[in-house]
């Protein structure tokens, strides 16, 4: 899983409908709602992809530990037999 080569810069840059990594753990969440507290501060909402949802402060210096990726990077492979996933939908079908 690559991961894209620029980290949020700051607070400032923080935007509603990133995917960034390091906010929570290792895994990407998507960033709902940024709502700047003060100049190196932030509460940061967001949402994972299991749909839990939270709230973070931040700070400027944490932000330079975050990376930036996209819903691409982040979502699993699909690299499953094309012919079981076709037997699979013809036996679903009505």
């Amino acid at each position: 899983m690559s991961e894209s080569s620029h980290p949020p810069s700051s607070l400032a840059s923080l935007a509603a409908g990133m995917r960034i990594r390091g906010l929570v753990g290792q895994r990407a969440v998507t960033v709902v709602a940024v709502d700047l507290i003060d100049q190196g501060l932030a509460e940061v909402f967001y949402r994972d992809d299991a749909g839990s949802s939270g709230a973070r402060m931040v700070t400027d210096e944490e932000i330079a530990e975050m990376v930036e990726v996209s819903a691409r990077e982040s979502a699993p492979a699909f690299d499953a037999d094309p012919d079981e996933f076709r037997l699979a939908a013809e036996a679903l079908r009505t």
